[in-house]
């Protein structure tokens, strides 16, 4: 699993911003709710995002959990949002096993698309997508915990915590879950994904997330909640827009995160297709501001699936590979906003990593890629002077401390170069002799410095007085928590992660720490814990302080920390 800790040092003052801005999640940072609205981060102006969602990863859906699968529908449909409908409960009748039979199998499906998703800079949501997600509490919050922790700070990401509550094993008469039902299991659910992941959270609502306004009446304590609206367009006509009006009325924000152009069922029997209801929700959603996913990418012979039967399952889909329905929706999102996708391929660069000097896209014209003697094999780049200069295209997978270290050889005096992302300077090296031309050595860690994701441009340049300076065999990207690593190595393993977000620090102690406490640059204090526990949460204002970490001996570690 990967997980990502973000430790704050003074070192790393200097932010990089991607070089590409024009993607949905690019424009508009992660979604968040402000009032009966969603709203970018970066603007606090309102966003709608559209898109498909896929059909349950069981029964022939999953075979369209892919990466492939997601580029064609942003390349040939336009979406800005895609939605993975993770099966919970197993299908004893075909043996086909969701999430409670194969943990590990459905997290894979979900992964390969929410990664795909984030690459491309579109929104993507993760579904639990149960009917009985009440009777599943503990699984559920495994799985959101997990996926919070390794997907923490992506802005892409948007939380359904449960699918469609419906009319067995709640609390209700005849067994109907009730807005009590949902409430009880999204306060146990939502503080796991609060406790890593502040992204937007939707809730579903009794009555197949119907029942919005019941929901707006008593809504959720916490911030960037949003409700489910979920309607079918041959079955859900005004009757139920009166009721998300009257949910947005009373202040609730709502996300359409599952609808088709059939009836309830999905079109089992009734086959027709209906394009003038279906507009006239869209149009209204669309007046709303309102957030859509389109039920659902699958080839199945019933009218809301998107594919007919026979559809690759890797996009590259023709027109006879494309339903009624799912025709009529390819224009409606064709026919919205175009934003500009990431230029990130399964062969692009990927930080954390290493860039192969010889990988780059342009360079000045002095320096020659030759081959080297070093361990690896392949070429480096030599014969620079001052002012020779590398760039290369990356992909950052995760905002956050990073730091980065070269491997070098020179026979000469040796020289200076630095290290830069989209413009800013964020390392430099001196480097002297190592004895010879391919005589390599790696240089040291630089001081810690903040990475965006998304794509960036990454560029080296050599500065000096000698006619032959550096010869460079690669770039080394790695979390700033290696750093981290180095620190509790030194100061005996007291912290084993610091993880940072909005307004709070949380950290796990070892046994002998005896009190954390927060200090102002000046050494003034603000607060102060004992370690009652091996994991603590702390306030932390914006800007720079110092966290002092008390051993039981008397011993302190002290260190610099931001809050933002």
């Amino acid at each position: 699993m990967r997980k990502y800790f973000f430790l704050l040092t003074l070192s790393y003052l200097l932010a990089a911003s991607s070089l590409y801005s024009s993607s949905p999640v690019d424009t508009h940072g992660a979604l968040a709710v402000t009032g009966n609205r969603i709203v970018g981060a970066k603007d606090n102006q309102p966003v709608q995002v559209a898109g498909m969602s896929l059909y349950w990863s069981i029964w022939g859906g999953e075979k369209y959990y892919n990466r492939q699968v997601v580029e064609w529908l942003i390349k040939d449909w336009n979406i800005t949002l895609i939605r993975c409908a993770m099966a919970i409960e197993s299908n004893n009748t075909t043996g086909m096993k969701g999430y409670l039979a194969d943990p590990e199998g459905q997290k894979n499906l979900v992964k390969a698309v929410v990664d795909a998703a984030i690459d491309a800079g579109i929104y993507v949501i993760v579904d639990w997508h149960d009917h009985n997600a009440n009777l599943n509490v503990n699984q559920a919050k495994a799985f959101f915990s997990e996926m919070a922790q390794t997907y923490a700070g992506v802005p892409n990401i948007i939380w359904e915590i449960w699918n469609e509550p419906e009319d067995k094993n709640g609390t209700g008469a005849k067994n109907v879950d009730t807005w009590d039902d949902v409430k009880n299991y999204a306060n146990q659910v939502i503080p796991v994904i609060r406790e890593y992941s502040s992204n937007l959270i939707v809730v579903g609502t009794p009555t197949w997330s119907q029942d919005v306004d019941v929901a707006a009446e008593s809504p959720l304590s916490g911030t960037n909640i949003a409700y489910a609206l979920h309607f079918y367009a041959g079955t859900h006509k005004a009757y139920l827009r009166a009721k998300a009006e009257t949910a947005l009325d009373a202040g609730a924000a709502l996300f359409i995160t599952e609808f088709g152009l059939s009836t309830a069922d999905g079109g089992k029997v009734n086959k027709t297709v209906f394009t003038d209801s279906g507009r006239v929700w869209l149009d209204w959603a669309d007046q709303k501001g309102i957030s859509w996913a389109n039920w659902s990418i699958v080839d199945f012979s019933e009218t809301s699936a998107a594919l007919v039967p026979g559809a690759p399952p890797n996009g590259n889909w023709s027109t006879e590979n494309i339903s009624q329905s799912g025709q009529w929706m390819r224009e409606r999102l064709k026919a919205r906003k175009v934003y500009d996708s990431n230029p990130v391929t399964s062969d692009t660069i990927r930080i954390p990593g290493k860039i192969e000097a010889e990988e780059f896209i342009s360079k000045s014209t002095e320096l020659q890629a030759e081959v080297t003697s070093d361990a690896g094999s392949g070429q480096n780049l030599g014969y620079a002077v001052h002012g020779s200069w590398a760039e290369y295209i990356v992909k950052v997978n995760q905002s956050g401390p990073y730091t980065a270290q070269l491997r070098v050889a020179t026979e000469s005096s040796g020289g200076t170069l630095t290290l830069k992302v989209n413009g800013a300077s964020v390392a430099t090296w001196e480097v002297g002799s190592t004895g010879g031309w391919q005589t390599w050595t790696t240089t040291g860690l630089s001081p810690v410095f903040q990475l965006q994701q998304g794509a960036a441009t990454v560029r080296i340049e050599w500065s000096g007085s000698g006619t032959s300076l550096v010869n460079l065999n690669w770039i080394q990207f790695q979390p700033g928590t290696s750093v981290r690593h180095c620190l509790l190595k030194k100061y005996g393993n007291r912290i084993d992660a610091i993880i940072s977000r909005p307004g709070s620090i949380s950290m796990n102690l070892s046994d002998d720490v005896k009190k954390v406490s927060v200090f102002t640059l000046s050494d003034s204090l603000l607060y102060s814990f004992p370690a009652l526990s091996t994991k603590i949460t702390i306030p932390l204002g914006k800007g720079l302080h110092l966290l002092k970490i008390e051993n039981r001996d008397g011993n302190t570690i002290s260190m610099p920390i931001a809050g933002y």
